[in-house]
């Protein structure tokens, strides 16, 4: 059995699952517990989230602190181009630095990385993982929605969105725009004081007919959602259209 244990630090449980003729006992599970002491911890890990709004997501920091020989930033570098912007503090030189990240996306999602290079030639670059998930004022969920009907002998089936002011103040939902031959969209308040924002019903103009013919279909679609909160952005859900 072999582990890798690359990019781990700190208490590390794997397991593996053994299958043998054996009648009496035919699965073994393995354990394998450890304590891994790397040559430069990170604390809190090596992964940075950013999710929210992009005024509420402030800055994230991890420290990066030798546990053997003393090591120094050399250089950083990243694939997140001005998604993010980044910077390293020396807390004790040669000892102990804060990698600072702040996200600058106003609305949007990513994934990517910031390479720390170093002058300790058993570990050259350390790796920290950047993903951001940052919401506008006004947010549709879900993105995506599959309608139609989805398997021979089920019923034709409807999808929902929720369009949601992430400050609860009052909108108004300006314009809705899509094909209106395959589709029949309505909208309602939410029933919840506590919750600014409209329930959008989104169902395929189709007949149980329609759907007994011969073949499979998959159409893409879109609903294009306006509202009076940002007249200049334009809110897409993306809709699966299928007749099986």
């Amino acid at each position: 059995m072999k582990v890798n244990l690359k990019n781990y630090q700190g208490s590390v449980q794997k397991s593996a699952t053994v299958y043998s003729n054996d009648r009496r006992n035919p699965r073994i599970t393995l354990v394998v517990k450890g304590k891994i002491k790397t040559l430069i911890g990170l604390s809190p890990g090596n992964t940075v989230f950013f999710k929210g709004m992009a005024d509420q997501s402030g800055e994230k920091s991890i420290e990066m602190v030798s546990n053997t020989k003393p090591f120094h930033i050399t250089e950083l570098e990243s694939d997140l181009g001005e998604k993010i912007a980044y910077r390293v503090e020396a807390v004790e030189d040669g000892k102990r630095y804060r990698l600072v990240i702040k996200n600058q996306v106003k609305e949007g999602t990513y994934r990517g990385f910031i390479k720390a290079h170093t002058d300790l030639a058993e570990k050259p670059e350390i790796l920290i993982r950047v993903t951001g998930h940052i919401e506008g004022e006004i947010v549709v969920r879900p993105q995506t929605i599959v309608i139609g009907r989805l398997a021979p002998g089920q019923p034709v089936r409807s999808g929902k969105v929720l369009v949601i002011s992430n400050l609860n103040k009052p909108f108004k939902i300006t314009r809705m725009s899509y094909d209106k031959a395959l589709l029949d969209v309505s909208r309602q308040p939410l029933p919840d004081d506590n919750t600014s924002g409209f329930s959008i019903e989104i169902a395929p103009k189709m007949s149980n007919e329609d759907t007994t013919k011969e073949g499979n279909s998959r159409q893409a679609l879109d609903l294009i959602i306006e509202t009076d909160a940002d007249p200049e952005e334009k809110h897409e859900v993306k809709i699966y259209l299928v007749a099986s």
